[in-house]
């Protein structure tokens, strides 16, 4: 597998790659399968992201499915037109957005969550004055199978939403 490297403007083709980075502008028109991505600038892909490491400190914008094993946002992550996001571990200092579902065994965020269903064993969620104007938080920790919170836009919303 090849490695990646943008640091100016680039289209980039759907396919399997080693190491993806980005720190320009990148366009996918497919698929994207790899080791690993990160995103310090902005990155848009037009269908499903698979990666063993996903790191966003920029924004990146995936029409399709995300599926990761350690996915760090510190930028801006939206999945759109009704996809998910799966991962092993999730953690946000910045803005998860998605239409859809997270699921995830793991989630630890500072920052904003917005996504139509959170599932999980172990999540926390706390949200920050310069999001919402007041400090809260929301531990989900279950003994047993997964949690589920419906339209959870959590750092504006209050928990019981």
């Amino acid at each position: 597998m090849q490695n990646l490297s943008v640091d100016g403007v680039a289209k980039i083709e759907g396919g399997e790659y080693g190491t993806i980075t980005i720190d320009g502008m990148a366009t996918a028109s497919g698929d994207i399968s790899a080791e690993s991505v990160s995103v310090d600038g902005m990155f848009k892909c037009a269908g499903s992201l698979t990666a063993r490491l996903v790191s966003c400190d920029g924004m990146a914008k995936i029409r399709g499915n995300a599926k990761a094993g350690k996915m760090t946002v510190n930028g801006m992550l939206t999945v759109t037109d009704g996809n998910k996001i799966e991962a092993d571990e999730i953690e946000c200092d910045g803005m998860v957005k998605v239409d859809g579902e997270i699921s995830a065994d793991r989630i630890r965020a500072n920052g904003l969550i917005d996504a139509a269903e959170i599932t999980g064993d172990d999540i926390l969620i706390r949200s920050h004055r310069h999001f919402c104007g007041r400090s809260s938080s929301v531990r989900i920790n279950p003994a047993s199978g997964s949690s589920r919170r419906r339209r959870s836009t959590f750092a504006g919303s209050s928990p019981n939403r």
